[in-house]
């Protein structure tokens, strides 16, 4: 790469860094270009603006936050569902000393905090008062709509 020059590659490599959630001072040691350049191609006032580079910086912060946001929703839906997960040991030649193996219990309040972020109007609140029951444990594999189901037969329960 020609130093200080927008480049396809360099254009390419922007959108891969700030996707990866790079922080401008890591984004302009890989570029080996100064902060002062990377804000000029950025800055539409500047006249080295480059819309390309703009565009491709601002859609790898963008899909990284998507892939973020995915990664933490997975998460919760795992621990809503409870997960089995394996710890292993290894000695120093690789071989393996010790195998835990931890089943998690599901989380029905992880399961009420998804529902209120992506459904809020699924637990709107009302003023009457509240029943509470003890939910038994859900079983591995549940789905999200599975899930909803059994939160909407808890909320419709009888008194």
């Amino acid at each position: 790469m020609a130093k200080g020059k927008v480049t396809p590659d360099v254009i390419r490599r922007i959108y891969e860094l700030k996707r990866a959630c790079f922080n401008n001072l890591e984004v302009c040691q890989h570029l080996a270009i100064s902060e002062s350049t990377l804000y000029d191609w950025l800055s539409s006032s500047s006249p080295r603006f480059h819309s390309e580079f703009s565009e491709s910086y601002q859609r790898g912060i963008t899909d990284s936050k998507t892939g973020l946001k995915d990664l933490a929703t997975s998460a919760l839906i795992k621990s809503i569902q409870g997960a089995k997960t394996e710890q292993i040991h290894y000695d120093a030649n690789g071989t393996i000393t010790k195998r835990i193996v931890k089943e998690n219990s599901p989380s029905v309040g992880h399961l009420v905090s998804l529902l209120q972020s992506l459904a809020p109007e699924f637990l709107s609140k009302s003023s009457e008062p509240t029943l509470t029951i003890t939910v038994p444990p859900i079983t591995n594999g549940l789905s999200f709509e599975e899930a909803k189901m059994l939160y909407r037969q808890h909320l419709q329960a009888p008194d």
